[in-house]
């Protein structure tokens, strides 16, 4: 062979005057490859078998044991399908992401896991494990099939399919989707993608068979429902077809049909249920690190970040889940990360132009790359985060094929000897041979495993992925954030005091960087005020923070919450009278604001002061019933005015007929009146609406005891007393 032909550089397609090949040749036996399949699934497990013992971590919240739906098992299927992914975990439409989400294949398989298993962690991360398995499998023959071209030499060498799958098995950058359980969605997606591809394939390659056509639409659909990603294979299929089949335009367009049918389907479905629409902006930097940035700054830092995928793909250290803001911060061109990365991504767009016609393997891998990659890059709409690294599980194909493709020519030969065995795994034993190449295949294969392996404990739970990931994504606001609320709720299970203290002190200094890096950020504020209520109990220090929140964001919910805890931990009820009577006046629209002050006034004894803030707080909402009930008890208990009290109690009821403390009120006043008769049905009603509250049971006792009723009155007394027996006191 002469030197010319020595370094020749291979090409994907087909060439004129090239060996005809047999179609025995290119479907080999099935049987042959079984032992491939029972080797890609054992090097699954090897790598992610210890991440069966992980219990479920960050968002499988959402999708799994905070999800309504996923929790009704086999019977919440038709919700997951008619509803935005999000809805079963938030029960509302949110667009906290641009476009919403409907992806409902993955939760359809949870449901069915929950309704025979209940909620089993490692069930489910067995399973991961397998379908990544079948993902190996899948692409062995991907790549086996698609190197099936008129070039001999890709059927004699089949060593790119297997090493490109097990390279794809073990590389480190895959843990976040494996790992995870919610990451099953990535899973899908890639699985039924590459399947698309091959059943296409077999219908051009086997007789040209409709039922191939008909398998190829649903596998498509299937990946559309797991993942939109998916999508971007309308533009792969018919790359793949270009780079190594030769067909006519009308094979083309017969190929295409399924896919088209496919997609149209999904997005009319995803159209109807997914909340949002693509093209909504979100201006909440938390949820688009991108707002407020000028077009050259996002832009630049989407270059910067393409070329950290780069990096974490050829050395996948230090990983983290989290890339958050403000953990890559915006660049500028003028950033030397951002212009060798741009050096980089024009050098790679280079290569891949000039090599289309010649149909090279590092062409197809660029482009499958990059285009696999472009919905989840940036540049056509914010996606939440500056990156992640599940977002390149598709992508990594590309790279996995064509290292493979280099390593395989390392011996240095395009035609070697063959095994003289045909139903041999690998005939070409070139590279297995070489010293160089195989020692090369050993280290890269050896890192990324013991990379992987270590990489799976760090999901076993919040606690441990966020305390562990921070030390990673040091300046990621919403990581400082989790991290210090993971550890606020590991208190429960502390053994005593100090080692609760401990942990609430080691969580503020991660709120207090989250804050330092994002000073508007409501939740690390709540949050702070928690670990002052719960921890060294410094409630001014407290209340600070819970009035930072509503600073920010005056109908904090939570953080009025948090407040009405505090006061009565504090028992202070005359500052809570002045703290939200002040706070009225800041915010002088919500009504609950005075009626928090009432209730402060109430518990110091202060009738007049309750009676005025809550008439302030019925001028806001005529129909507060809570407020009713209130004013109720007070002109009850506190001013003995009795029909007053009647008449604010039935107001009370007529707006919320539920307000069984209405009941309770009413009941008592009923009795103080000495109308028993009355008192007996209104408290009955109440115990309707709350059979669980034992004053019931105690004021019906009394009222039977003074009616003389006393077998009646002791069956309630008993039930009182079982249910609470403190009240005896």
């Amino acid at each position: 062979m002469s030197k010319q032909q020595q370094t020749k550089k291979p090409q994907a397609g087909g060439t004129k005057g090239a060996k005809a090949v047999s179609m025995k040749e290119i479907n080999p036996s099935k049987s042959r490859f079984l032992p491939v399949y029972w080797l890609l699934l054992a090097v699954a497990m090897l790598v992610y078998g210890n991440s069966i013992f992980n219990n479920y971590a960050l968002d499988d919240a959402m999708v799994i044991t905070d999800n309504a739906f996923t929790q009704k098992g086999v019977g919440g299927i038709k919700d997951i399908l008619t509803a935005d992914t999000f809805y079963g975990f938030f029960k509302e439409n949110t667009n906290n992401v641009a476009g919403g989400r409907y992806r409902p294949f993955s939760l359809i398989t949870f449901a069915f896991e929950y309704q025979f298993f209940g909620l089993s962690p490692h069930f489910s991360h067995f399973i991961n494990i397998l379908l990544f398995g079948f993902c190996g499998i899948g692409i062995f023959i991907f790549i086996k099939k698609i190197l099936q071209s008129t070039q001999l030499k890709y059927l004699e060498n089949s060593i790119i399919p297997l090493l490109t799958a097990v390279l794809f098995l073990v590389h480190s950058i895959h843990t976040e989707a494996v790992a995870n359980i919610k990451g099953r969605d990535e899973i899908f997606s890639l699985l039924f993608s590459i399947f698309t591809v091959i059943y296409l394939m077999k219908y051009i390659d086997e007789g040209r068979q409709t039922k191939h056509l008909l398998i190829g639409f649903l596998l498509f659909f299937f990946a559309l429902l797991s993942k939109e990603n998916s999508f971007t294979f309308i533009i792969i299929i018919p790359m793949t077809f270009y780079f190594f089949r030769k067909i006519s335009l009308k094979d083309y367009a017969i190929i295409l049909t399924p896919v088209a049918l496919a997609s149209a389907l999904f997005f009319l479905l995803r159209h109807q249920y997914a909340a949002g629409n693509i093209t909504e902006e979100i201006t909440e930097i938390l949820n688009n690190p991108y707002a407020g940035a000028t077009v050259g700054q996002r832009f630049a830092t989407i270059v910067y970040t393409i070329g950290k995928y780069f990096l974490l793909l050829i050395f996948p250290h230090p990983l983290t889940h989290d890339y958050y803001y403000n953990q890559v911060p915006l660049k500028s061109f003028s950033d030397i990360g951002v212009i060798l990365s741009g050096i980089l991504i024009v050098a790679l767009a280079i290569i891949a132009i000039i090599q289309l016609p010649k149909k090279t393997i590092e062409s197809y891998s660029i482009i499958f790359f990059s285009v696999t990659f472009v919905l989840v890059s940036n540049i056509l709409f914010p996606v939440g985060t500056t990156m992640s690294e599940r977002f390149v599980f598709m992508p990594s194909l590309g790279f996995c094929f064509v290292l493979a493709y280099y390593i395989n020519k390392i011996p240095g030969t395009t035609k070697a000897a063959l095994s003289r065995n045909n139903n041999a795994i690998i005939r070409d034993r070139s590279v297995i041979d070489n010293k160089i190449s195989l020692g090369l295949i050993l280290v890269i294969l050896g890192f990324y495993s013991i990379k992987t392996i270590a990489r799976n404990p760090v999901w076993k739970d919040n606690l441990t992925l966020f305390t562990t990931d921070v030390n990673t994504s040091t300046n990621s606001v919403k990581l400082n954030n989790a991290a210090g609320g993971e550890l606020i709720h590991s208190v429960d299970s502390c053994k005593n005091e100090k080692d609760k203290l401990d942990t609430i002190n080691m969580a503020k200094p991660y709120l207090m960087k989250a804050l330092e890096i994002y000073p508007k950020y409501t939740n690390a504020w709540l949050l702070l005020g928690n670990t002052h209520l719960l921890g060294d109990k410094k409630y001014d220090s407290a209340l600070t923070c819970y009035v930072r929140c509503l600073e920010i964001q005056p109908n904090y919910r939570d953080a009025f919450n948090n407040i009405r805890v505090l006061f009565n931990k504090s028992k202070d009820y005359k500052m809570q009278a002045t703290f939200y009577a002040g706070l009225s006046k800041m915010l002088p629209d919500n009504p609950d604001l005075p009626y928090e002050a009432a209730q402060g006034y109430t518990k110091a004894n202060n009738p007049d002061s309750s009676i005025y803030f809550l008439r302030k707080a019925i001028s806001l909402k005529s129909n507060y019933d809570a407020a009713y009930e209130l004013m109720g008890m007070i002109y009850g208990h506190q001013k003995q005015e009795l029909d007053s009290s009647l008449y604010y109690l039935n107001i009370a009821i007529q707006y919320n007929p539920k307000n069984w403390e209405a009941y309770e009120n009413m009941g008592v006043a009923y009795g103080m009146q000495k109308k028993y008769d009355s008192a007996v049905a209104i408290l009955e009603k109440g115990v309707q609406l709350n059979p669980g509250y034992a004053k019931f049971y105690l004021n019906l006792g009394i009222t039977y005891q003074i009616e003389g009723m006393n077998d009646k009155a002791n069956g309630y007394f008993q039930k009182a007393f079982q249910m609470d027996p403190t009240l005896r006191r």
